[in-house]
């Protein structure tokens, strides 16, 4: 919930404390290197143990990186995460969510993962021996998320597919664009499955999604995913436009941080 937030926030040049204080926060989390994590947040039997959570370890240290640069902690993760020994990788080319899970591959993980990875590629301040070296768990980790879409559409736990891939689409829609361009637009052309002639959603598409999930939230992840897809303002801009005209005290922080960045950008509300 973390990341959204302070991607957008920094992009338009906004509460510079508050992206300072959630970044103190991250860094007060990782210990000795990691992100530890417990029954509430690691679903199995764990007799209190704490256990490294992998997921947030990445996502932290790319948090870190897009708003700090390449210091120490992201690093740090990327070394644990290119150690042949590493429980990180799974034996399918995913990523797995904790070392209470070392064989399971986790969709988010392989997200950030590929990020991270991506992010290291392209850095001017990693070595080119470094920069090499991701290469191929990239080109694994997205392997796996086209194998993944071809096999489940992305769904996640509890999510179907159709909750889950505008969602996962978001997180990795650059990197796709560039390096798996098909998967990108697969990816891209489902997205309109669920847009009526109107410009709004569905009917049906509630019937795939959470009841908890409000109509403004699956608005909301709808525009901004359709709206990275590169879909004309004609696409996305009713879901917004909607989305931005309900309560928007039903969204979550990264919903707002879309919408945000859409006001900002596209001036929704203005049309």
């Amino acid at each position: 919930m973390t990341l959204w937030p302070c991607r957008v926030l920094r992009k338009h040049g906004l509460a510079e404390d508050a992206i300072h204080n959630a970044l103190k926060g991250i860094c007060a989390i990782f210990v000795d290197g990691v992100v530890l994590g417990d029954e509430d947040t690691i679903p199995v039997a764990s007799e209190g143990r704490r256990f490294v959570s992998f997921r947030h370890s990445i996502c932290g240290a790319l948090i870190l990186f897009e708003q700090a640069g390449w210091k120490g902690v992201t690093d740090g993760v990327l070394a644990r995460m290119l150690d042949r020994g590493s429980p990180w990788r799974a034996p399918d080319g995913g990523w797995t969510h904790s070392d209470a899970r070392p064989t399971q591959s986790d969709l988010y993980s392989g997200l950030y993962a590929i990020q991270l990875l991506d992010a290291a590629r392209m850095c001017a301040d990693v070595s080119a021996e470094l920069s090499e070296a991701v290469m191929r768990p990239l080109e694994e980790s997205l392997a796996y998320l086209a194998h993944a879409w071809e096999t489940d559409g992305w769904s996640y736990g509890r999510l179907t597919s159709q909750e889950s891939f505008p969602l996962s689409f978001a997180e990795v829609s650059t990197v796709l664009w560039e390096r798996r361009p098909a998967l990108f637009a697969a990816v891209a052309d489902e997205l309109l499955l669920y847009r009526n002639p109107v410009g709004d959603l569905q009917e049906e598409y509630r019937t795939y999604v959470d009841p908890t999930v409000s109509i403004e939230s699956c608005r909301a992840r709808l525009a901004y995913s359709t709206y990275l897809a590169l879909h004309p303002r004609t696409v996305w801009g009713g879901f917004a436009q909607r989305a931005l005209a309900g309560n928007i005290d039903t969204l979550n922080s990264v919903e707002i941080a879309w919408l945000l960045d859409l006001e900002l950008t596209e001036s929704v509300s203005a049309r």
